[in-house]
């Protein structure tokens, strides 16, 4: 990495990109590579021209001299994030709290990771009433 470094491999200031301005620019012909986790391939696939999908490679970065771990893996993370309000309380609190174990559980993940599915953050509604003040005579 550091050698990539020195040769000028990397634009100034790329430490300060986000991962969706780094992607605009690999899209747009102006990067000749990037570097991401397994999370990237949706990305890559869905959205990159035909053109430079049709070019792009895809490797595991060597190992390095006296690295721990197997140098033929990767990471299989499915990249989501999951919480809820700090105001939600008691029964409530106890059902979300089983719903983000459901989902981010190791069935969770797999079925998640088995449908080939992207999954978007949503708002869920809330199934909770409004309370309405009753006026007193």
């Amino acid at each position: 990495m550091q050698d990539l470094g020195k040769s000028k491999a990397f634009q100034d200031g790329f430490n300060s990109i986000d991962e969706n301005q780094m992607m605009q620019l690999y899209f747009q012909g102006k990067a000749a590579m990037f570097m991401d986790g397994g999370w990237a391939l949706a990305n890559l696939v869905n959205n990159a021209p035909k053109d430079v999908l049709g070019t792009t490679h895809i490797t595991v970065l060597p190992p390095v001299d006296g690295g721990k771990g197997n140098p033929q893996s990767t990471a299989g993370v499915v990249g989501t994030g999951m919480g809820m309000s700090k105001k939600v309380t008691g029964a409530q609190k106890e059902a979300a709290q089983q719903l983000l174990y459901a989902l981010s559980g190791p069935e969770g993940q797999k079925a998640t990771l088995d449908s080939k599915a992207r999954l978007s953050a949503i708002r869920l509604k809330s199934t909770r009433r409004k309370r309405t003040r009753s006026s007193s005579s």
